[in-house]
């Protein structure tokens, strides 16, 4: 049977694998946070299942960095538009432990960026963005549970299409910059505020 035990203000566990001791830092000075830590750790000695000692110091930094070499590695997702969603997601939760992310950070970060002007189906692919890192964490033994966090009600679909010879014809009377811009929304769906207006070219 496992304990807590403070050293300081950071809560300790103990707990034994095969009837041997095994002592950790929670790396939390709060009580519930720290007795969850140990009751995961003692359910997967009871499952059988491999500890995961650092599991619970994991940073959102380290798993974002996973999530990059991910895409690299496996070409699934466009690297630039990856970066654009990671972008906001890494001023937000830079920093954190990944275990600490769950609902009521979601929930935080969407206000934040509705504030900022950004819709709701903006949010929600960053938000998509976020769960596959998650998940990406807990497939690769970095995470003990993946929070679940719930998408926003979209706005209805816009009407109608731009056909590429009606595209070209207009784009060929506007200002190169402005080419630039139109070629970009049209070749990704992006909205001309928050998506494509804070680009910088760097």
């Amino acid at each position: 049977m496992g304990h807590l035990y403070q050293r300081g203000k950071v809560w300790w566990i103990k707990y034994y694998i095969s009837g041997r001791p095994v002592r950790e830092t929670t790396g939390t000075e709060h009580e519930p946070e720290a007795r969850r830590i140990l009751k995961a750790k003692e359910g997967r000695v009871a499952a059988g299942l491999p500890v995961l000692p650092r599991a619970d110091r994991v940073r959102y930094d380290e798993a974002s960095q996973d999530l990059r070499a991910h895409y690299k590695a496996t070409g699934c997702r466009d690297l630039d538009e990856a970066e654009f969603r990671l972008a906001h997601l890494d001023r937000f939760f830079r920093g954190r432990r990944l275990a600490d992310i769950g609902p009521a950070d979601a929930t935080r970060y969407v206000i934040e960026r509705q504030a900022a002007g950004a819709a709701n189906g903006t949010v929600n692919r960053e938000l998509a963005t976020l769960s596959r890192m998650l998940r990406l964490a807990y497939e690769n033994s970095k995470l003990l549970r993946i929070p679940v966090l719930k998408r926003l009600k979209e706005a209805a679909p816009r009407q109608g299409f731009f056909e590429r010879d009606q595209f070209e014809a207009v784009r060929r009377h506007l200002a190169p910059d402005l080419q630039v811009l139109v070629s970009l929304a049209y070749a990704y769906g992006w909205r001309m505020g928050d998506e494509l207006l804070s680009l910088e070219r760097r």
